[in-house]
């Protein structure tokens, strides 16, 4: 099994390196880059095509929804999703066109779907790709992990637990017509991970976009049974 991608792999990693379990991993952030441009075209970086052989795990980008939507807005904005009307919407928030965000959400990387595309192509076996863990809903206790070096001129407040759980959705549905679309097959996120508003329960919480070993062995299980 090989995992490739960035920032959501690592619990995967390090409940893999508990379990004593022999799986590649390729994190983008701590290796070369996966793209490389010759004569003018994008292609994969030789190196990563090297390893893109047996089951192949996709962790690629994820946290779009978090880019765009972790903290508050200076300008509060939501939208209904159609799949999930009952959600509420904020109070005094402009309430924007479905495709406005799915447009923005698509845009927080663009690179990262031409990534997947070109993994597809290159892998010699089957290719997986990996929802990325729900929201948490406690801000209280997410306040004190938020990355603020990262996000500097942002505001300081997060966003209501049910804005970010529905860009979350509408960020899946994106992946999930994604990977129909280029033979890549979507795994949702554990079920045993959620509480029943769908979001993601305490023992998993591990900071304001990522979860904690214990559900990188829940995914990791979710994996062995696809291999």
């Amino acid at each position: 099994m090989v995992c490739v991608g960035h920032s959501h792999l690592v619990c995967v990693s390090l409940a893999a390196e508990n379990q004593k379990m022999d799986v590649v991993f390729i994190n983008f952030w701590f290796s070369a880059s996966p793209l490389v441009t010759t004569n003018g075209t994008k292609r994969l970086n030789p190196e990563l095509e090297d390893e893109l052989h047996g089951h192949i795990f996709l962790f690629v980008g994820g946290s779009a929804f978090a880019v765009l939507g972790l903290l508050l807005h200076p300008d509060p904005f939501d939208f209904v999703l159609p799949e999930a009307p009952d959600l509420p919407l904020m109070e005094n928030a402009r309430v924007l066109p479905l495709n406005a965000v799915r447009a923005a959400l698509v845009g927080v990387d663009p690179e990262f779907f031409e990534q997947m595309k070109l993994i597809r192509t290159a892998a010699r076996g089957p290719v997986f790709y990996c929802e990325p863990p729900p929201p948490y809903p406690d801000a209280e206790r997410m306040l004190p992990d938020v990355p603020w070096e990262r996000l500097e001129g942002r505001g300081k407040e997060i966003a209501p637990k049910y804005f970010r759980y529905k860009l979350w959705l509408l960020h899946s549905q994106i992946m999930r017509a994604f990977c129909q679309q280029n033979n890549i097959t979507f795994i949702p996120r554990p079920s045993e991970s959620i509480d029943a508003e769908g979001f993601l329960l305490p023992a998993y919480y591990s900071d304001p976009t990522h979860a904690n070993p214990a559900y990188g062995a829940l995914v990791l299980e979710q994996m062995r049974r696809m291999a």
